[in-house]
């Protein structure tokens, strides 16, 4: 899978999702402070086992890589693709409901906008996403 695709795929489904339950209920159920919040990420996409797999399996080879790579960037103050890095993963991060690290990520870019040094924010997203990536190797999804 490529990131296109992956993020594509994402994109209809956020956007095309029907509920079962009312959006006031969908949003009552959403917690801001959670690591990963399976259950409404799950209510998003439909319940959707297979396009799950898929969006899990991309975050856990992908989202290692772009540290790896944002640290080279902010290593050689390559500031605008740094920028863009932080972006596209805080969106990615926040529509897959991983709210802690989509702030992380969020924080990191506001950061970077305003001239300061990202190293103590990134060792956070670093850690977060390790959390995660144990989380989502424990997860077991029965639809």
């Amino acid at each position: 899978f490529t990131e296109e695709s992956i993020l594509a795929a994402l994109a209809r489904w956020l956007t095309g999702a029907s509920f079962e339950n009312n959006e006031k209920e969908v949003n009552e159920g959403k917690k801001e402070d959670a690591h990963f919040d399976i259950d409404f990420f799950m209510q998003t996409i439909g319940n959707d086992k297979k396009l799950y797999d898929d969006l899990i399996s991309f975050v856990k080879d992908d989202f290692p890589q772009k540290i790896i790579l944002m640290k080279e960037l902010s290593e050689k103050n390559d500031i605008e693709s740094l920028k863009n890095i932080l972006h596209s993963m805080k969106g990615a991060a926040l529509s897959m409901k991983f709210n802690r690290l989509g702030e992380l990520l969020k924080k990191g870019e506001d950061n970077v906008e305003k001239g300061v040094s990202v190293e103590n924010t990134m060792k956070d997203i670093e850690k977060e996403l390790t959390v995660i990536i144990g989380i989502l190797e424990k997860e077991k999804i029965d639809i």
